[in-house]
């Protein structure tokens, strides 16, 4: 499990222009620039499924706990499910933290990875995908288009993971 974020800021790594006519790239200031995602990678009946959530606003310690419920209503002691993650501060917070036993009581369980070692978390592979190939580098209008943007992306990287066309 993990997070992450597309902004409107994202500078465009290629861009084309007639010789002696630069590109200018607009940017909105003083509002909402930023589309945060929650997901992860689970394993069932021996294929990959990516399973994300569009976040309204910040990442912090009450979405994960709300992300994690959703995953403790489905878990069971025949079916647990595991929770891999980094040291996010979020992740590491009293209100997460203080959830661990009722959870594992539930079936879920939760690992923390060593710390700088983001090569160890799968979903990380996914992000790089969506914003290198499947969420090209362009001007977006506003955060609504931005929004579009990452949701279209998602919806296929996740086809391409139940296909087993994304090499995890």
């Amino acid at each position: 499990m993990d997070e992450t974020g597309c902004s409107l800021a994202a500078e465009p790594t290629y861009s084309w222009c007639p010789s002696g006519q630069p590109v200018c790239v607009p940017k909105q200031a003083g509002k909402p620039s930023r589309v945060n995602v929650i997901g992860g990678l689970g394993l069932c009946g021996g294929r990959w499924r990516l399973e994300w959530q569009v976040v309204e606003g910040r990442v912090n310690a009450e979405t994960v706990v709300a992300w994690l419920e959703r995953l403790a209503a489905r878990a069971s002691r025949a079916r647990p499910v595991v929770v891999v993650w980094d040291r996010a501060s979020y992740h590491t917070a009293r209100v997460v933290e203080s959830r661990f036993g009722a959870w594992a009581s539930r079936g879920l369980f939760v690992y923390v990875l060593p710390a700088y070692s983001p090569q160890l978390n799968l979903v990380e592979r996914c992000w790089l995908e969506l914003k290198a190939r499947l969420l090209p580098r362009r001007w977006y209008a506003d955060v609504c288009a931005l929004r579009a943007g990452v949701e279209t992306g998602l919806e296929a990287l996740a086809a391409q993971v139940e296909q087993g066309l994304f090499n995890i």
